[in-house]
């Protein structure tokens, strides 16, 4: 059993949750496995209905971990597990936390888990002005906004949000 009594202990106290549902004695498991229990983790950390979730993790979505952080590999490790997990549960804890990043989320209004190449495919052929929020690569559980600017030596333009700026009085939602 698990204690927490705030919020900073969250992360932890799921990754050791996610651990212990993904190995359960065993020291790889197939990718596949982990896939469906993090699916799982994922819905309830998210405070969405298991039977009928809003927005679960999409094939391709759960196909950029895969590729990322488990370099395509069959079958993972906890140690990779733990890596993912040092992005990832800030990601989790920020969508769980903020509720105004969840709605934003479950509405579809933040894009996706996507590459800043991604984007660029996305918006090279978009009208000036549109743009994708998205979870930055680099920086765990902040934002990347990636907008086609018209400008024809950088059509496409990225912008990382201080992590100050996602607060619910601000004005990204």
């Amino acid at each position: 059993m698990i204690f927490i009594s705030n919020e900073s202990q969250w992360r932890a106290a799921v990754c050791s949750l996610l651990l212990l549902d993904s190995f359960t004695g065993q020291n790889i498991v197939p990718w596949p496995q982990f896939a469906n229990t993090l699916q799982n983790h994922f819905i309830k950390a998210t405070r969405q209905n298991p039977s009928c979730p809003e927005r679960p993790l999409q094939y391709y979505e759960l196909k950029y971990f895969h590729q990322k952080f488990f370099a395509s590999q069959p079958k993972i490790t906890e140690k990779q597990v733990k890596n993912f997990w040092e992005w990832f549960g800030h990601v989790l804890q920020t969508i769980r936390f903020k509720r105004h990043i969840n709605n934003m989320w479950k509405r579809g209004l933040i894009y996706s888990f996507v590459t800043k190449d991604d984007c660029v495919r996305v918006l090279n052929s978009q009208a000036p002005g549109s743009f994708v929020i998205r979870f930055s690569e680099t920086r765990p559980g902040q934002f990347a906004i990636a907008y086609s600017s018209g400008d024809i030596t950088e059509p496409v333009k990225h912008y990382l949000l201080p992590a100050q700026e996602i607060g619910s009085n601000k004005s990204l939602p």
